[in-house]
């Protein structure tokens, strides 16, 4: 009796086992790839602006981030306040100020040149991201 029980719990546990295998190779072969990832989109997009503020070796502070629709006088929407949670997680570990000017770099949205008072774009990425330098 005891032999028989035996074999049903190994049996059991060989079963298990296979079971989770089979679902892991699932849910692995299925997974949607890495560039497909909102924080490695942003993390793509900012890469330019990173690498610029570690070339000028500013890695720790603050600096601003102003969307195009504020620096145009609009209200903000709630897609840039989803936009702002994106570049604060990209650029950590700098402290990103929303809709400000109060820091010595600022990341600025736009599609066009940029004509802020007192700052000077020192990086267009190209991809609608200006990086902006207080004068």
């Amino acid at each position: 009796m005891m032999a028989r029980l035996r074999c049903l719990a190994i049996a059991a546990l060989v079963l298990c086992a296979v079971v989770n295998v089979g679902r892991f190779a699932h849910v692995a072969l299925t997974y949607p790839p890495r560039e497909s990832d909102d924080r490695i989109i942003w993390e793509q997009r900012l890469n330019g602006i990173r690498g610029e503020l570690t070339r000028l070796k500013y890695t720790s502070g603050t600096i601003g981030y102003m969307p195009a629709g504020v620096l145009q006088g609009n209200r903000r929407t709630v897609r840039e306040d989803v936009d702002w949670v994106q570049v604060r997680y990209t650029m950590i570990p700098l402290n990103v100020l929303q809709d400000s000017l109060d820091a010595p770099y600022v990341i600025a949205e736009s599609s066009g040149p940029v004509d802020v008072d007192g700052f000077e774009t020192i990086l267009d990425g190209g991809n609608g991201w200006i990086l902006l330098q207080k004068k």
